[in-house]
């Protein structure tokens, strides 16, 4: 078994044909309102308030995110210090859903400006304080039911009505299929699903493209004393491993032909033959497999066996992008630091690297995001995470119309951030070290898109 891997116990037609099972997500009945991140508690887990039956949301701040409903009005709660007790308001107008400041200290931003009222549109982003929300027209409906624990939290509506799907699914021994793009999570729902199944047998981690291929055979069936060069005992292999339990087969596109029909006689007739061995065992396996690889491309140039596919595809579940995804980012930021730092609560999130990580395309996906998590909790040294402290392919993001500097610029620009940042946004402060007026450091900033609010403690 590949290294890191581990154990848990709690008739052929010629073309191919796929079952096309995401046309079963609940269709979505409204707005929502979604907390994707609070910069300065950045292990508040997000929220998210369905508005199809309310015509009022209040943003407020509070000591926790929480949804607070009265009729047809609700306050959403936020925790991060930097939004006012009563910040902003959204209401249902006859021209649509318009966003009102109250008066807040720091001023409500809309896709990056600051504005009093304004009509919202699908994906825009407010900010309040530290607060960034989303407003999003494809929104889930009120009342929609809770996950399970064992799965992984999600705020985005269709991935949320999936994860229900396989809930239901998991206790009936049906075969699951997780496509999705590396990095994505898909060993993480396995898991998920067998913790839900009531399986008493363990999960078992085998990532098929990881497999030497002359030992694929008696890795999944195992073999017997003197099988072939170098079996110098007998061993049950990774299939006998999960009697009763889970088989996870990661990458199961990776499998070579020949491999695929032996294992495609085990899911048939429920028995393993080790190699050198001349009678079967009977084995109990509930089978997970996951590829990032296009299924139907290999089957149709041969590479995969359609027959294979009608076995491990029984329920067929594909994850989203990152990209695709982006609500979901405080959740996973949420998730992720507790695994990397030993104080996450004690870590903020700088206005402009927070921006960065929402514009960025994440190929990667959510490995990406841990690694660069990663290495800007090592970077930085006062419990800010800063743009500098993030991958240049990340900390390179520009907010539209930005003009591109030249080397004098930026250096400007590096000291003027610098002194903002050592004199909590003091202008007045940073105008006296620079020998220059308030008015032309204001003109800088304008100029260098530096935003001085974000300083200001």
């Amino acid at each position: 078994m590949e290294e890191g891997r581990s154990v848990i116990t709690p008739t052929e037609t010629q073309e191919p044909v796929f079952r096309r099972t995401e046309a079963a997500v609940a269709p979505a009945t409204g707005p929502s309102l979604v907390v994707v991140l609070e910069r300065h508690c950045l292990t508040a887990r997000g929220c998210r308030v369905s508005l199809d039956q309310l015509d009022e949301v209040v943003v407020a701040r509070s000591s926790e995110s929480a949804v607070a409903r009265a009729g047809r009005a609700a306050t959403l709660h936020v925790s991060d210090f930097k939004t006012s007790r009563r910040h902003l308001v959204i209401r249902r107008t006859q021209a649509g859903w318009l966003a009102e400041d109250l008066g807040s200290r720091n001023g409500t931003l809309y896709n990056g400006r600051r504005v009093e009222r304004v009509l919202l549109g699908n994906g825009d982003l407010l900010e309040a304080g530290g607060a960034m929300l989303r407003f999003l027209t494809d929104g889930a409906p009120s009342g929609t039911p809770v996950v399970a624990r064992a799965f992984p939290r999600t705020l985005n509506h269709a991935l949320e009505s999936r994860f229900l799907q396989a809930q239901k699914i998991a206790p009936s021994g049906v075969p699951v299929l997780v496509l999705g793009e590396t990095g994505t999570g898909k060993e993480l729902l396995a898991r998920a699903v067998h913790a839900a199944s009531g399986r008493p047998g363990p999960f078992v981690a085998v990532n098929c493209g990881a497999l030497p291929r002359e030992l694929i055979e008696s890795e999944l069936f195992g073999h017997r004393r003197g099988a072939f060069s170098g079996a110098t005992e007998d061993r049950d292999g990774l299939v006998r491993r999960a009697d009763r339990g889970t088989l996870f087969l990661d990458e199961v596109a990776e499998l070579p032909i020949d491999s695929q029909a032996a294992l495609l006689r085990v899911l048939q007739d429920g028995e393993v033959r080790a190699v050198g061995a001349s009678a079967d065992v009977k084995v109990d396996v509930r089978v997970i497999a996951a590829t990032h690889q296009d299924l139907a491309a290999r089957i149709a140039d041969g590479r995969f066996r359609q027959d294979l596919y009608g076995r491990i595809a029984g329920f067929e579940l594909t994850l989203p992008a990152l990209r695709d995804r982006s609500e979901d980012l405080g959740v996973l930021i949420a998730d992720l630091l507790p695994r990397i730092c030993p104080r996450p609560e004690q870590l903020v999130l700088n206005r402009t690297a927070a921006l960065a990580l929402l514009h960025h395309r994440w190929p990667q996906n959510i490995r990406e995001l841990e690694q660069a998590l990663r290495s800007a909790v090592a970077l930085c040294d006062d419990d800010e995470i800063r743009v500098e402290h993030l991958p240049e392919v990340i900390g390179g993001w520009q907010p539209a119309g930005a003009p591109m500097l030249d080397s004098e610029d930026r250096a400007l620009r590096d000291r003027v951030i610098d002194l903002l940042r050592q004199t909590g946004g003091n202008v007045a402060a940073v105008a006296r070290e620079m020998d220059r007026a308030p008015l032309q450091i204001r003109r800088w900033c304008r100029r260098l898109h530096i935003d001085v609010d974000q300083f200001r403690a």
